[in-house]
């Protein structure tokens, strides 16, 4: 029978390394069991193999990992443009990332609309139409191969 992955959220910053355990369950989720490496990580070399030690203290051998990262080049963006489709907000993205990130190299970015966070959903003057509110995340193509690498 096959080992079940174990679900795992970290932040990861130059000061440091918190890696969650957590399972689903019918009313949300639940924090398992919490680890914290506080200490100077120079680099996303020695950030991912301080992320793989502390995994591996937990004892996982198999893990379903997402990781937040600050610091080591990446870079984060709120942005308010009409409502679209992804296919049609991308390209502004990539060039809005590119613009206000000129030194991000080859950056690989994701962005989710957080308009149903916005409590108002106030429409826009001209229009009548409300704003999507998109959080922008941005790193280095370089970087989560580095990641990558280091840890599986």
């Amino acid at each position: 029978m096959p080992v079940r992955a174990r679900r795992f959220g970290a932040f990861v910053e130059p000061a440091g390394v918190m890696l969650v355990e957590y399972r689903k369950s019918r009313v949300g989720v639940r924090m398992v069991d919490v680890r914290a490496a506080a200490r100077p990580l120079a680099g996303i070399r020695e950030a991912a193999d301080c992320l793989g030690e502390l995994v591996h203290e937990m004892g996982a051998e198999r893990a379903l990992l997402s990781v937040a990262l600050r610091g080591f080049g990446s870079a984060y963006l709120n942005i308010t443009l009409p409502q679209s489709t992804e296919d049609v907000l991308r390209p502004i993205v990539r060039r809005e990332v590119r613009r206000s990130s000129p030194d991000l190299d080859d950056p690989v970015f994701t962005f989710t609309d957080a308009s149903a966070l916005e409590r108002r959903r106030l429409p826009r003057p001209d229009t009548g139409v409300a704003s999507a509110h998109l959080l922008v995340s941005a790193v280095p193509s370089g970087l989560i191969a580095e990641l990558r690498d280091r840890l599986f």
